[in-house]
């Protein structure tokens, strides 16, 4: 699987679409099932007999992978059943491995497999409960649930260490007794099919610098009538501008920002102490700390700093591979894709309601939305409007979502521009016009951020003990 600097992601793929499911059940005992129990000298020594698990005499196992049934019938044209054997369901293991795109090396000496992927290697032994697994220079021994083993001349190897080892999702439906495989990476075959210009930008290999210096600016303007009560008509303008830096350890943000207009709403701005606020914010990525000061808060503490941690680092290291998170040079947008999965039960609708919604989805981010120009100095560009959002929802069956007698206009334009493999710089703007009754709102914001330094030495001042409030 391609690897990937991830440089946009908006993308929420399934929460939904499956209900509380049993993973590998329990055996079911009544008088429609057949036992049979292996001789423990087909086994291997102090692990007892293969149980081969109850099941309805007519009912087979089958294994779906992304909503297809595995045909396990080998070369000679014989159907090998895949069994439930010690509660884990086994399945041929040369056809399994072919299906999942994997060589494979047969060892008849020790009796051992190895099955070799793009990024991985693993090796099996008949009867062994230590499998290895070869990702890189990383060499892992897992303990299996249920071993390797030969039945009729078949060796048949347990399909969710197979699977889940090779980065799929793996469910078990105990009504059709049907395991319930999935590859996250079909969502991202539904972008690239379905949004071809978002895909681009999402999967292109740009840089991500180590350091930076980046320049932001906001402008904006809020117009409000009302006809009948005129005195609470108002006229805002915001300007805002800012500027960030980044560096191996922290993260700083500082911004000033001025209204100014006429009318109720900006009186009570002015009131407030809103109409010229200043505001630094320091965030420590090795201690876990952000310092803040505020124009907004020099009343109350002065020109001090503020001093927040956010949780104990002990515990957040322990969560997070912090020496990982620092020396990643890139993202696998595949184990992003990978981790949604992690927090859906896998069943038998879970596969058909992700490539519905995110079929959905990739309706407002498709090329009617997002277009991309130029070779040296690439700028993706993504634009969308009200009429677009609700004719959207009507061509899936909802019907409009936003309120066209309310909303007269709404746009939204994106802009993202690429040079020399970098994004050097990221621009928004949004248009309304608003009615309702005998009132009218027009606003419009336009923000735009440009990376200024990269990869240069930036310095970052944590604020020293005596600056900082006791509060």
């Amino acid at each position: 699987m391609k690897k990937s600097r991830i440089v946009s992601l908006v993308m929420v793929v399934t929460t939904v679409f499956s209900t509380a499911t049993p993973v590998f059940a329990n055996d079911l005992v009544t008088s429609n099932y057949d036992y049979s129990v292996m001789p423990i000298s087909e086994v291997y020594e102090d692990r007892g007999p293969i149980l081969i698990s109850p099941r309805p005499a007519t009912q087979e196992i089958k294994v779906l992978l992304n909503d297809e049934e595995i045909d396990f019938t080998d070369e000679n044209g014989n159907k090998v059943t895949p069994q439930l054997i010690n509660d884990r369901t086994m399945v041929p293991m040369r056809k399994i491995f072919e299906v999942f795109d994997a060589e494979i090396d047969w060892d008849g000496a020790t009796e051992t497999v190895t099955a070799t992927t793009e990024e991985k290697v693993l090796k099996l032994q008949i009867n062994n409960e230590k499998a290895i697994v070869i990702e890189g220079e990383e060499i892992e021994e897992i303990t299996l649930d249920s071993v390797p083993v030969v039945i009729d001349g078949r060796t048949l190897v347990p399909v969710r260490f197979i699977s889940e080892t090779l980065g799929l999702k793996v469910g078990w439906d105990e009504a059709t007794q049907t395991v319930i495989i999935i590859d996250p990476s079909f969502v991202l075959d539904v972008i690239k099919e379905d949004a071809p210009i978002f895909y681009e930008l999402i999967t292109s290999d740009y840089e991500t610098p180590k350091t930076s210096e980046t320049k932001m600016t906001l402008n904006g303007n809020v117009n409000y009538t009302n006809a009948e009560e005129k005195s609470s008509n108002t006229n805002i303008k915001l300007a805002l501008t800012g500027t960030s830096k980044l560096n191996q350890d922290a993260v700083s943000v500082d911004i000033d920002s001025k209204v100014t207009g006429k009318g109720i709403l900006y009186d009570a701005i002015k009131e407030e102490g809103f109409e010229k606020v200043t505001l630094s914010a320091i965030f420590d990525m090795k201690n876990f700390a952000y310092y803040m000061k505020s124009s907004l808060l020099e009343e109350e503490i002065g020109k001090k700093w503020i001093k927040e941690t956010l949780a104990d680092v002990e515990e957040i290291e322990a969560v997070i591979d912090m020496e990982a998170l620092e020396t990643a040079e890139e993202v696998e947008l595949e184990d992003l894709v990978n981790v949604l999965f992690d927090y859906v039960e896998i069943d038998k609708n879970t596969y058909a309601g992700t490539k519905l919604l995110t079929k959905i989805l990739c309706q407002f981010v498709n090329d009617d939305h997002f277009t991309v120009s130029g070779r040296t100095t690439k700028t993706y560009t993504y634009e969308i409007t009200a009429s677009d959002i609700n004719e959207i929802f009507k061509n899936i069956g909802i019907g409009a979502v936003l309120p066209e007698e309310v909303i007269k206009e709404a746009k939204l334009k994106f802009t993202m521009k690429f040079k020399n493999n970098m994004n050097t710089e990221a621009s928004a703007t949004f248009e309304g016009e608003f009615e309702y009754m005998e009132e009218k709102l027009d606003v419009n914001f336009s923000t735009k951020a440009t990376l200024t330094s990269t990869n240069k030495t930036v310095t970052i001042k944590m604020p020293a003990e005596k600056d900082i409030s006791k509060r």
